[in-house]
């Protein structure tokens, strides 16, 4: 099943989520750190959280990922923000675990491809905590510390 989306804007413009993390970076996020517009109702549910962006002269992409723990799970809740700067567009939302009848559907195209011209998709997922509190994308990588590049490409095209 294609992954589900919630639309809710974000009321930070492109400057603000670039001051909150820059490009090709993370960070690890205590609660106090989230952004505020987000649900309270969803993030007083959160351990922590994880912020990560990329992007280039036409596309930039903020994760926001908030962690809890539900019984033996991590359970991971992904906001994601991407920016298509060519078409001065912007899409933002929820990336669901489940179908919500009238509340969700499927991703919309454009913002796949904002998404993907970016460098960060949809399945994106953080196995361990990094060693550092922030860093950059690649020190994610180099470490085996992200998932996500590879998936997402099917995910994209259809293939999980």
């Amino acid at each position: 099943m294609p992954n589900k989306y919630y639309e809710f804007d974000s009321k930070w413009g492109l400057e603000k989520w670039q001051a909150y993390c820059p490009n090709f970076q993370y960070r690890i996020l205590t609660k106090d750190e989230f952004p505020p517009f987000l649900p309270p109702s969803l993030t007083a549910k959160f351990n922590c959280g994880m912020v990560v962006a990329s992007g280039n002269k036409t596309n930039q992409t903020f994760v926001f990922q908030g962690y809890r723990v539900d019984g033996f799970e991590l359970d991971e809740h992904q906001y994601i923000v991407s920016y298509d700067l060519a078409q001065s567009k912007s899409y933002a939302g929820f990336v669901e675990h489940a179908d919500y009848t009238g509340r969700t559907t499927v991703i919309p195209v454009p913002m796949q491809l904002s998404m993907s011209l970016s460098g960060i998709n949809v399945d994106y997922q953080f196995p361990t905590k990094p060693p550092h509190v922030s860093g950059s994308i690649q020190e994610l990588i180099d470490n085996g510390l992200i998932q996500g590049f590879t998936n997402s490409v099917d995910v994209q095209n259809g293939n999980i």
